[in-house]
């Protein structure tokens, strides 16, 4: 034991479940909590430099982002990293982390863009602006939250039940305290019209992805088959 690489420290081989268990736990779980960060770290960083160069004013006010990170990134990804997980571990941990933030971070890029732009066309003013952009993105949030806890189980399902239920009772209870303004019937039917869109772009990004993905893992199991056939014949020759 004092030279091998591997130590049970209760010299009891069946202890080794108990930390492949772990391990599936701590990874399975960190790529789900870190996709969530990475989806706001990334349409935070794209819309903060695209506003240096755009004609109009940064949509979000700090209270307005601290009520979208608490309720889609900070309390799901909290609760998901202490979450009991023995799902096998599977393809790359990076891979599997950008494919679920991407499309997720490009819908809200994207939400934003378009609310600034037709804010001149359906004349909102910039606290309206700021309103639908905050919950258009805390609906694209709550799906990637979604996609994100998939397969559901009853303590995932009841999180985002809760989380949703949150996030509009913040949004129309405390509209004072988060800056937002009562919705009329142009901001209700934009909002629908952008989470729908979202809705389309994120399956779709997602199925592109995953299809990726899934071809890249044939590309290496054929390239390892290769190499271990060659490698088989170099012994027999």
């Amino acid at each position: 034991r004092n030279a091998s690489q591997l130590v049970l420290l209760d010299s009891n081989f069946s202890s080794l479940y108990h930390v492949v268990m772990e391990g599936r736990r701590a990874i399975n779980n960190i790529q789900r909590s870190a996709s969530l960060f990475l989806v706001k770290t990334i349409f935070s960083a794209v819309l903060s430099i695209l506003f240096l160069f755009l004609p109009y004013s940064y949509p979000f006010a700090p209270i307005q982002l601290s009520l979208i990170s608490t309720l889609t990134v900070g309390i799901p990804s909290f609760l998901l990293a202490l979450e009991p997980n023995r799902e096998r571990v599977q393809g790359d941990f990076l891979m599997n982390i950008l494919r679920r933030a991407i499309p997720g971070a490009f819908s809200i890029i994207l939400n934003v863009l378009i609310i600034t732009l037709m804010s001149g066309v359906l004349d909102l003013s910039a606290a309206e602006i700021s309103t639908v952009t905050v919950l258009s993105t805390g609906a694209v949030g709550l799906m990637v939250l979604c996609r994100i806890c998939q397969p559901f189980n009853w303590i995932r399902g009841t999180m985002v039940a809760v989380l949703a239920a949150a996030f509009v009772g913040a949004a129309f209870l405390f509209r004072e305290v988060f800056y937002l303004t009562p919705l009329n019937l142009e901001m209700a039917c934009l909002i629908g019209a952008l989470v729908l869109v979202s809705f389309f772009l994120m399956w779709g990004f997602s199925r592109l992805a995953d299809r990726l993905c899934d071809k890249e893992r044939g590309i290496v199991s054929r390239f390892v088959g290769r190499t271990m056939q060659d490698g088989e014949n170099g012994m027999e020759k």
